[in-house]
C-alpha cells in the first residue's frame, strides 16, 4: 500500500466527514473509512472508525435533507 493511500484512510477517518458535499462524497469517505478498519483490528482505531462511521451518517442525513 502506498503511503498515499494509508494518508487518505487516515484522513478519511479523522476528519473525512466534513469534506462531503455529495451523496458520492460520503460513499467514498465510507469506502475509504471501512479500508482503514479492516487493516487495523482491536486498536482504537476501531472506535474511531466507528465514530467516523456515524459522522457520515449524519452527513448523509444532512445532503439528502437539503437535496444534495
Amino acid at each position: 500500500m502506498s503511503d498515499a493511500q494509508e494518508r487518505r484512510e487516515r484522513e478519511a477517518v479523522y476528519d473525512g466527514w466534513w469534506r462531503c458535499e455529495t451523496l458520492g462524497d460520503v460513499e467514498e469517505q465510507g469506502r475509504l473509512v471501512d479500508r482503514w478498519a479492516e487493516r487495523h483490528p482491536g486498536t482504537v482505531d476501531q472506535s474511531d472508525a466507528a465514530t467516523a462511521r456515524e459522522l457520515l451518517k449524519t452527513m448523509r442525513r444532512s445532503i439528502e435533507r437539503d437535496g444534495g
